[in-house]
């Protein structure tokens, strides 16, 4: 079962520190410019990132 992290701004030394205490798991974010980048950092880390295609995203908005 996942878990839903979301409307929360984070700052960048915030977000590597909460991915880094989390055991390997799947993160799935919208792509977009940034997403590439943390994505990659989040990789870093021994995680699956899977990044969604925006037009996929808005449905789970609503």
């Amino acid at each position: 079962m996942g878990v839903w992290f979301s409307g929360r701004s984070w700052g960048a030394a915030e977000c590597s520190s909460f991915f880094a205490k989390l055991p390997s798991c799947i993160v799935a974010m919208e792509a977009c410019a940034s997403a590439h980048y943390w994505g990659r950092e989040i990789r870093k880390l021994g995680h699956e990132v899977r990044l969604i295609n925006p037009s996929y995203v808005k449905p789970f908005v609503k």
